[in-house]
């Protein structure tokens, strides 16, 4: 174990766990900065989100208000600077972070001129940082033009892994088995967010339809020994982002979090942020809070935080 992080946990300093190296396996680099960050980088005020958001829907229409002034090819590679300058801040040293494949319409030149410019934010921002360029989907999008959209990207050979987000019960996973059978022939990593707010049935059939390496949230598999036993099984790892779940009124409290059901099932998890923008934690804050509601002990998170780091 981790001497230093040991401490920092015991001792609750945060000052000393932002210096010890740790990964963000689920970040959406768009809102994956501090909002203040990204407020100076913009030289605008972003507004706060409200309490008691209790649903993608809600959160999303936060974001349509705070983001009504216009995005542009500007405002985006912006918000990525912020993530990555928040991720450094933080003794982040491994950042999978998704880029929407949507975000190839601001460009000319298409995915090619995208990437181009995300590989430059960061080598100029963060090179220390260890970046797994991670492709994004909406499912409520348009499922051809989505498609047309997902395999351009692929094609550039920038991208690493696969997701698809939003409102889980936006389409069928079924929908979705082209596009992921493509990024499976161009050897990407596949996930899904799939268990943040459908139930432990959904997670198993998201994962068995997609063949899912990953999955993004998957907490409600902890009510489901059968669907826990499945995943252990796979070995599919679970990125969990705890104050996400919290503020979006997937659990009560940090302290009833179903992440340490999730360990005991044998299940591989990592801990992540989600969208600091809008949630305002860090990873090291992360650790910090299931540490201090006495979810996980220092060597279960300790274990975590060395998985996380791992190429999966």
């Amino acid at each position: 174990m981790n001497a230093q992080f040991i401490t920092a946990l015991s001792n609750g300093d945060r000052a000393a766990m932002v210096n010890i190296p740790k990964a963000d396996r689920h970040c959406h680099s768009l809102l994956g900065g501090k909002r203040e960050t990204a407020s100076r980088l913009l030289g605008r005020e972003l507004v706060p989100p409200p309490s008691g958001m209790n649903s993608i829907e809600v959160m999303n229409s936060y974001l349509d208000d705070v983001f009504s002034f216009g995005i542009d090819r500007k405002v985006i590679e912006k918000l990525f600077e912020a993530a990555l300058l928040t991720a450094l801040d933080d003794g982040v040293v491994l950042l999978e972070a998704s880029i929407d494949c949507s975000n190839t319409k601001y460009y000319p030149g298409g995915a090619d001129e995208m990437t181009a410019a995300f590989r430059d934010i960061h080598r100029n921002t963060a090179p220390q940082i260890e970046l797994i360029p991670q492709l994004g989907m909406i499912r409520e999008r348009d499922i051809t033009e989505l498609e047309t959209m997902a395999k351009s990207c692929i094609d550039t050979g920038y991208f690493c892994s696969l997701d698809l987000y939003s409102v889980e019960t936006a389409r069928a996973p079924g929908e979705f088995t082209p596009i992921y059978s493509y990024a499976r022939d161009h050897g990407m990593k596949l996930k899904a967010h799939t268990g943040e707010f459908g139930d432990a049935e959904q997670v198993r059939r998201t994962v068995e339809t997609l063949d899912l390496d990953e999955v993004m949230h998957g907490i409600t598999a902890a009510g489901s020994p059968s669907v826990m036993e499945f995943l252990a099984r796979r070995g599919t790892v679970l990125h969990v982002c705890p104050t996400s779940n919290l503020m979006l009124g997937r659990v009560k409290s940090i302290a009833d979090h179903p992440i340490r059901a999730l360990v005991d099932g044998g299940i591989n998890v990592t801990i992540n942020s989600d969208d600091i923008f809008v949630f305002g934690n860090t990873v090291s804050d992360e650790f910090l809070a299931l540490y201090r509601h006495g979810v996980l002990d220092a060597g279960d998170l300790d274990t975590i935080r060395e998985r996380g780091l791992k190429v999966i």
